[in-house]
């Protein structure tokens, strides 16, 4: 049985990756309508570019997010399988606390980030260029709240 919590885990997992789908398709359409006008029409939309840029920055921060909830990072499982269970334990909530902590710092100076480019507009897009890096503490809190889930799961025994 699913707690609230998981619940919501899951909800927002799917909310990304719907997002993510979402944006990674818009970025080819962009694309490929930026190529057809460049190669046929003779002109390229002075937009697409940097929103294509923008879909993409968003895409691959918000799949940091959906592989830290599904586990599906690089690592080198040779070695850790022939460790015992409860070091295998130690060291997964020990990676978890150290992406606990880098995202906290993401977060920090993401907002920063942020506060600092809300005065500045990407020239095509004519939108603030903290529009681009908002998803830094957007990930971040993602991350923070699927690590929670994790951390609950290894508390009370889950998988």
């Amino acid at each position: 049985m699913k707690n609230k919590y998981d619940i919501f885990s899951d909800f927002l997992e799917r909310v990304v990756e719907i997002v993510g789908i979402t944006l990674l398709v818009l970025m080819v359409i962009i694309i490929g309508v930026q190529v057809f006008c460049r190669y046929f029409l003779n002109f390229t939309p002075s937009w697409s570019e940097d929103l294509s840029l923008l879909f993409m920055i968003w895409f691959s921060f918000l799949g940091i997010a959906l592989g830290v909830k599904r586990d599906t990072h690089l690592s080198i499982e040779f070695f850790f399988n022939r460790l015992s269970k409860n070091f295998q334990r130690f060291i997964t909530d020990f990676n978890y606390i150290l992406i606990l902590f880098f995202s906290y710092i993401l977060f920090t100076r993401g907002i920063i980030l942020v506060r600092m480019t809300l005065n500045s507009k990407m020239p095509s897009l004519k939108v603030p260029t903290s529009v681009l890096y908002i998803v830094i503490p957007i990930m971040s809190v993602i991350i923070i709240i699927f690590l929670i889930q994790k951390f609950i799961k290894n508390f009370y025994g889950g998988d």
